[in-house]
């Protein structure tokens, strides 16, 4: 599982800390996006495909 922080070029919303927190509770990792500035968007998508071929070969 991924939590993304989107809109990482606007003023924060959401404690940084906080999020991580939650997402390795959940067992996941956070990450913190921007479509405005493209910053870390296809290293999401990049993490996302690579968990779906992941599962897939698992199974």
């Amino acid at each position: 599982m991924i939590i993304l922080g989107n809109k990482s070029d606007l003023k924060r919303q959401v404690d940084q800390a906080e999020a991580e927190d939650l997402a390795k509770r959940l067992g996941g990792e956070y990450l913190e996006t921007s479509a405005k500035t493209g910053n870390n968007v296809e290293l999401a998508f990049k993490k996302i495909a690579k968990a779906c071929l992941e599962s897939v070969l698992i199974e």
